[in-house]
């Protein structure tokens, strides 16, 4: 099997010989707001990617809890999160490929109180490294069902940066659902990131309240090719339509400041509504992302 050093090499020389032909995503810090989104538009789906280990400053972050059966147990620059029902566990992302990052998983799974053998099953939102990364070896640790859409599942397949590809155990279609226990999630097709980019709406709990959440699995449009600026576009007005949505969870913290909503949360006072709750702010992050897509469309944000 070829090393890791060796198609790290062959990663470089491709990007090299692509430079005439297409632009390259910087490997810089993550940048926030709409800044972020420029960051990561126009780009092929096996561009070079940004990579973060648990040295790298400020990526460590301690697990936490964000609603009574929701927790986040992923890093300063990409998420994963814990979704507790009475029936198992679904992890929804699954961080880098690198080996420390799957004792990191299983130490803040167990450090938030549950334990990673009750995972039955793993959505991954995009086929990029830093979603499906530990993948593989949840599955065969824990036997845990992994699904994603078709288009993301040929994207992991093909990845040159893979180490070893999870078994295709479920194929995502657009507004299946899942009934695990007690909850019941819906998702959606919603490509433009990555081809088969899903994106879930389920329930979170706030003690004795319920709430609509949703997560969009890509928030930013890779293309300049209309068709595919349109169909996100479509998408994301089918997102906004959804009544009784009122809590957006997102797969990268930098794109809403999660940790700065983090101390709004422990902060709280009694009796206050949970800083997550906002069916204002919710839209408002959807049209902006349409906001930006038109732009997009229009020729309005550069290459």
């Amino acid at each position: 099997m070829l090393g890791r050093e060796f198609l790290i090499v062959v990663c470089a020389f491709g990007v090299l010989l692509a430079l005439a032909g297409c632009d390259r995503e910087m490997q810089t810090s993550p940048a926030s707001g709409v800044e972020a989104v420029q960051a990561e538009i126009a780009e092929p789906e096996h561009s070079a990617h940004p990579h973060f280990t648990l040295a790298d400053e400020g990526q460590f972050r301690e697990p936490f809890k964000v609603f009574d059966n929701l927790y986040f147990v992923g890093i300063e620059y990409v998420a994963s999160w814990l979704l507790a029902t009475d029936d198992g566990l679904i992890l929804i992302d699954s961080l880098f490929s690198d080996e420390e990052y799957l004792d990191y998983l299983l130490g803040n799974i167990r450090k938030v109180g549950f334990d990673p053998a009750e995972l039955k099953y793993i959505v991954l939102t995009q086929g990029h490294p830093d979603h499906y990364g530990q993948a593989f070896s949840l599955q065969e640790l824990t036997g845990a069902v992994i699904g994603t859409g078709l288009g993301d599942w040929e994207l992991i397949e093909n990845d040159l940066w893979s180490t070893i590809a999870p078994r295709r155990d479920w194929v995502i279609e657009d507004l299946e659902t899942l009934t695990v226990g007690d909850t019941t999630i819906t998702f959606m097709i919603t490509p433009g990131h990555t081809s088969g980019t899903v994106s879930l709406e389920f329930p979170v709990i706030d003690g004795n309240k319920s709430y609509q959440a949703f997560l969009a699995g890509g928030t930013s449009v890779r293309t300049h090719d209309p068709d595919v600026l349109n169909k996100f576009i479509e998408d994301m007005e089918r997102i906004k339509s959804i009544e009784g949505i009122e809590v957006q969870i997102n797969n990268h913290p930098f794109i809403d400041d999660l940790f700065a909503r983090q101390m709004l949360l422990v902060n709280r006072k009694e009796g206050e509504t949970h800083p997550f709750v906002s069916r204002e702010d919710f839209l408002a992050f959807v049209d902006q992302r349409i906001g930006v897509a038109k732009d997009q469309l229009e020729g309005k944000m550069d290459n």
